[in-house]
């Protein structure tokens, strides 16, 4: 009988596309892929250019408050609305109570 053991996995490597100038076996080469039980992460860079970073950041602020904008007036909608069904069932309440008024009892008068 076969049984099949646990699987691992690990990090992955790609060839870099600086190294990779038409030469395949150079740039197979120069690949390392990590050992299996290495738990180090590897580091990746970004490279952008400050003006393009401040462009991102600027674009990421703006989704977040569009977000927080969005919540707070949903919010705010839903508090007032609470507190609108809140005093329109305590007007009907007190429109109800006073309408009620007190029969004399047959039983008093005999």
């Amino acid at each position: 009988e076969a049984s099949r053991g646990p699987a691992k996995v690990g990090y992955t490597a790609c060839v870099d596309a600086a190294e990779y100038d038409g030469d395949l076996a150079r740039a197979v080469a120069a690949l390392t892929i990590p050992d299996l039980d290495d738990k180090t992460p590897p580091v990746a860079v970004a490279h952008m250019s400050p003006d393009r970073y401040n462009q991102l950041t600027r674009r990421k602020n703006l989704a977040f408050g569009v977000m927080i904008a969005v919540s707070a007036i949903l919010g705010m909608a839903s508090f007032a609305s609470a507190v609108a069904m809140l005093r329109r069932g305590r007007q009907g309440k007190e429109v109800a109570a006073r309408d009620v008024t007190a029969k004399p009892s047959e039983s008093a008068n005999v």
